[in-house]
């Protein structure tokens, strides 16, 4: 079974923010290979987009990843490790 990862991309405020890209690395920078279920069965893009409610969810196998988060406009880009 893999771990699934959920989040919300936020403005100071606490509002979603939708269309923010989240591009999901492995932690030495190479692409990360992730899921769309539990059970592993179908790969995603390792590039993600937020919903209207600014949400975002995947499931990877247990590692360390870093996150870029963009949005042009909108938020500068946030790296989370």
């Amino acid at each position: 079974m893999l771990a699934r990862f959920y989040d919300v991309v936020q403005d100071k405020k606490g509002n979603g923010i939708s269309g923010a890209t989240v591009t999901v690395e492995r932690w030495n920078g190479d692409d990360a290979t992730l899921y769309t279920t539990r059970a592993g069965t179908t790969t995603t893009s390792h590039v993600l987009t937020t919903d209207a409610k600014g949400q975002f969810s995947f499931y990877a196998p247990d590692g360390m990843y870093s996150l870029l988060i963009e949005k042009d406009g909108v938020i500068d880009p946030i790296t989370l490790d």
